[in-house]
């Protein structure tokens, strides 16, 4: 648990420093989340976009699954 806080914490870092400084760029949606509590103090919208984030990352984890258990059927 502690390795996987510490890899979000220094990919949220990256993502920060350099997705940020472009103006008229693209927002990703951890900006997004971090915009919005930061600097909006809208915690509804954060935790909505953060929420619609976990819910892709458990929707991709489900169909990896599936992927894979359908590949390891198939052989």
């Amino acid at each position: 648990m502690a390795l996987t806080v510490a890899r979000s914490l220094g990919e949220f870092g990256a993502v920060i420093m350099v997705a940020s400084g472009f103006a008229g760029g693209g927002q990703t949606l951890t900006l997004l989340v971090h915009s919005r509590y930061i600097d909006d103090h809208n915690v509804y919208g954060a935790y909505s976009a953060a929420t619609l984030l976990m819910a892709v990352a458990v929707i991709v984890l489900v169909i990896m699954t599936a992927l894979q258990k359908q590949q390891k059927v198939n052989r």
